[in-house]
């Protein structure tokens, strides 16, 4: 058991001391706080620089924004800025390991829960949990999305480089059904000019 001080007029008092289970407890939320904090900041840099932006609105005293990206690595993502003149963001993780999300599954962003992994409300403009209004209102506990989101974190520039590569190869391949169908077109066009 471990004693807390509290300094008092230059000496220290010993106040109650901690449980094993208090602190134990506090690991747990010094951790959480830490994945968490990671995840926003990791999400909200990706949603902006990758993802799509589906709504702008400026007024005199803010600007409301919002992100989403859309099957990155298993995972989707949306983030909403600036909600209120007093700040206001959101950041919403979805896991959907093999299964694609479009744009009308996010309609009013409201995805069907099962897939939602993390949904956090935070007031300033980065999520640190020490403004009072910072709340997880969604998490997982499953172990499983939280391994796949570390590991695409971390090969976040490899996933970036392989779907730009399969983003060339269906440009190439949709080129190359509009030239043939094109081709299509010229030969009954001359064919029916020719008569024939």
């Amino acid at each position: 058991m471990a004693i807390v001080g509290v300094r008092q007029r230059g000496a220290i008092m010993a106040t109650t001391a901690k449980t094993k289970e208090q602190r134990e407890l506090e690991g747990k939320v010094r951790r959480r706080k830490e994945f968490v904090t990671r995840i926003v900041a990791f999400v909200e840099r990706l949603t902006v620089e990758k993802g799509r932006r589906v709504f702008r609105e400026e007024s005199s005293d803010h600007t409301h924004v919002i992100y989403h990206l859309l099957n990155f690595a298993d995972f989707s993502f949306y983030y909403e800025s600036g909600e209120t003149f007093c700040g206001g963001n959101d950041v919403r993780v979805w896991y959907h390991p093999g299964k694609e999300m479009t744009s009308p599954d996010l309609q009013r962003f409201n995805y069907p829960h099962d897939t939602l992994v993390l949904d956090v409300d935070y007031q300033c403009a980065r999520c640190d949990f020490t403004d009072k209004g910072d709340e997880i209102k969604a998490f997982d506990r499953d172990g499983v999305w939280q391994r796949a989101i570390r590991y695409m974190m971390k090969n976040k520039d490899r996933i970036i480089a392989k779907l730009e590569r399969d983003k060339k190869k269906a440009e190439a391949v949709a080129q190359k059904l509009r030239d043939a169908e094109t081709n299509g077109m010229r030969l009954v066009s001359d064919a029916a000019r020719l008569r024939v």
